[in-house]
């Protein structure tokens, strides 16, 4: 990436109870395609950082996203873990409709580090693998509720995962729209200036040459 590329950085923040898969989740969007045991894949223990670029609709992002699975136990995050969230992702396991239940919990701590105008949300009903039939409509309604998209995920095959993801992120470009230029303008401000401070900035101006 050249130094005058710019590139804006959406954060996104994985949120919800023990055992629900949110670190299978996303390890499936990292990884992509292909067979993935998830038996070998150990929560993290504490908010973790992972980074990956995509195109959305011809736009390039930098997503930074953080894993917070082996912090339920503490019941909360603190402001910092939420500092700068443009997109949120509540995981509930639907082959448990009671896992629904600690979202509105989670939500509202959202609501209560981030700026509810610009951050986007979408409720993940994840493991529809282990459903038979059609998935009960409790994640769905509690969506719909609090005004978050819905999407049903299976970390195992990677049903509906990137999509999930892609549609957070269109989200996130209408309803921050303002944030990612400002970023932009941040980044054009910092190219100005080291082009202002290379060697030979300038040079020539003062005359100084020899014929």
């Amino acid at each position: 990436m050249s130094y005058t590329e710019f590139i804006p950085t959406v954060k996104i923040i994985l949120l919800g109870d023990m055992s629900v898969g949110k670190t299978a989740l996303l390890q499936r969007f990292i990884r992509g395609s292909g067979d993935i045991d998830l038996h070998t894949i150990r929560s993290t223990t504490g908010p973790t950082p992972t980074n990956k670029l995509v195109n959305i609709r011809g736009r390039k992002l930098n997503l930074n996203i953080w894993d917070t699975a082996g912090m339920e136990r503490f019941q909360s995050l603190t402001r910092s873990h939420y500092r700068g969230v443009l997109g949120a992702i509540l995981v509930y396991d639907a082959a448990d409709p009671g896992s629904v239940v600690p979202m509105e919990r989670w939500h509202e701590e959202l609501l209560e580090f981030t700026n509810r105008l610009t951050v986007s949300v979408v409720v993940v009903a994840n493991k529809v693998d282990q459903v038979d039939g059609a998935i009960p409509p409790v994640g769905q309604e509690f969506a719909r509720r609090i005004g978050a998209l819905y999407k049903e995920t299976s970390a195992l095959t990677g049903q509906g995962v990137s999509e999930m993801f892609n549609e957070l992120c269109l989200e996130v470009m209408r309803n921050a729209s303002n944030i990612l230029e400002q970023q932009r303008a941040n980044h054009q401000a910092e190219v100005a200036l080291h082009e202002d401070e290379e060697p030979g900035a300038g040079a020539g101006a003062g005359g100084g040459g020899c014929c």
